[in-house]
């Protein structure tokens, strides 16, 4: 015949109590994870502007923003410049403003009698794409899961001290 096992669990309040916990603080844990890699992706972004050589006027730059949810479930990395995406997309041929062409040619010592034929161009091809959040999210993502894991596995450990 076969044999008997018994298995008895000791510590079941301390098994309840510590489970009661991980439940309570793992939103917590997860969401500053979250607004961390958030904060790498902007500072990212940040790079990125001045390595593309779209710094200018700072604007772009001083733009990038990073909002979270008040849990911290839903985090955003944005910019709220109105040209943003003309930057990080491209555009299609346009004609842009001859004064903020000339204004950009004085910025980068550029003679101001190119800015007319420099908008002509524009208006024949548009403006190349120059990404700059796309590759902050790619770099910043990469390493999330582990921020989480070492995040979590660290405040777990201070609370089962």
């Amino acid at each position: 015949m076969g044999r008997v096992i018994s298995v008895s669990i000791t510590g079941a309040e301390e098994i309840k109590k510590n489970f009661s916990a991980l439940a309570t603080h793992f939103p917590a844990w997860v969401a500053a994870a979250n607004v961390g890699t958030a904060e790498d992706i902007a500072d990212q972004a940040r790079r990125n502007v001045k390595e593309i050589d779209a710094f200018d006027t700072g604007e772009l730059y001083s733009s990038i923003k990073v909002s979270a949810s008040a849990k911290g479930r839903s985090v955003v990395v944005y910019s709220d410049s109105k040209h943003a995406p003309f930057i990080e997309f491209g555009t299609a041929p346009h004609f842009p403003p001859l004064d903020a062409i000339r204004a950009w040619c004085a910025r980068k010592g550029i003679p101001i009698a190119a800015a007319f034929p420099i908008a002509r161009a524009i208006s024949e091809r548009g403006t190349p794409e120059r990404p700059w959040l796309y590759p902050a999210y790619k770099v910043g993502m990469r390493g999330h899961i582990d921020r989480i894991r070492n995040f979590v596995g660290g405040e777990l450990r201070k609370l089962l001290a």
